[in-house]
């Protein structure tokens, strides 16, 4: 992407996904969040105070993320 950004595109264009690509993701996401939950039963900690601060972790890295790009989306100038 990178690449492609400074010197001109690769000439390659995005493959598209497959339902069986969408479910393998939505298979390991689920996996990954059933982790997480049971690691946190074994912890016994206050659930609220946790989704409250992973919610505000997440929206503090996304805004961030969007002020730091259009930042340097500005510095830099986009690529056509």
């Amino acid at each position: 992407m990178l690449y492609a950004a400074i010197w001109g595109s690769t000439g390659n264009s995005p493959k598209g996904r497959s339902l069986a690509v969408l479910t393998e993701t939505a298979v390991g996401t689920s996996i990954d969040a059933m982790a997480v939950d049971i690691s946190l039963a074994f912890l016994q900690v206050n659930i609220a105070i946790v989704a409250i601060a992973i919610g505000f972790a997440t929206f503090a890295m996304s805004s961030g993320g969007v002020l730091v790009g259009r930042l340097i989306g500005n510095r830099l100038g986009r690529p056509d």
